[in-house]
């Protein structure tokens, strides 16, 4: 099976990533220093810009697509195993609901950022879709988003010792109380629901991110940005 790339930056950071790419469609008469590294690779095809316009998804395709393999599916225990193997700190971010793809796209793109080792969604949740990848600015391609059932990964991320925080504005916790330089999964919840009812029984603790705004909640993107930039500097 194959997956479409589009833009730009998405489609350089498949190559840095060595993402497996059967063809790069560049098109033609263009001049731009991020599109000559593309044109740089093998399996380079120049196409008009119409063609590009009927094969895009995105509708911001920046002059570039690219046809590229599916990643292979990860197992989460085994996953595990491989970050303790590596003397790292486990942390993962766990979405409770399904995200928007320009959502999901930001969570990988904000994860990437701060070492989350991999993003955990529901198995009906969008994969690495056009939207996804080019909204991640192409961060979808260097970490892995697994997708299964909710319970069976909580289950398994408990097993291998990982503390799971969940986000919740009715918390009395802060964040900054929490501690977080530990094996950790943060559950994400959904922007108009938040965490599911059925998830809560293997959330270790959950915590409030401190706001003094009128609106009362934050998109899980930016939720998720939050968090994380308050557990790398716990980790630091």
């Amino acid at each position: 099976m194959t997956r479409q790339i589009e833009g730009r930056n998405a489609v350089l950071e498949a190559i840095k990533a060595k993402t497996q790419i059967e063809r790069i469609y560049v098109q033609d008469n263009v001049d731009d220093p991020k599109l000559d590294q593309i044109k740089q690779n093998n399996n380079v095809f120049f196409v008009t810009k119409h063609k590009l316009e009927a094969m895009s998804k995105t509708r911001r395709h920046q002059g570039v697509i690219a046809i590229a393999k599916d990643k292979p599916k990860l197992k989460l225990d085994e996953f595990i195993e491989n970050v303790y193997n590596k003397n790292q700190t486990p942390l993962f971010i766990l979405l409770s609901g399904n995200a928007y793809e320009h959502n999901l796209g930001s969570v990988l793109r904000s994860s990437e950022c701060f070492g989350v080792h991999a993003v955990i969604t529901s198995k009906n949740s969008f994969g690495l879709t056009p939207n996804v990848v080019k909204s991640s600015a192409g961060a979808s391609e260097h970490i892995p988003l697994i997708k299964m059932d909710l319970h069976t990964a909580l289950k398994i991320i408990q097993k291998k010792g990982l503390k799971t925080v969940g986000l919740s504005e009715k918390s009395t916790t802060l964040i900054s109380k929490s501690k977080l330089n530990c094996p950790l999964c943060i559950i994400v919840g959904a922007e108009d629901k938040g965490i599911k009812d059925s998830l809560e029984k293997y959330t270790d603790e959950f915590v409030k991110i401190p706001m003094k705004g009128k609106i009362n909640s934050l998109n899980m993107a930016a939720a998720c940005s939050i968090s994380l930039y308050e557990t790398n500097k716990q980790r630091k």
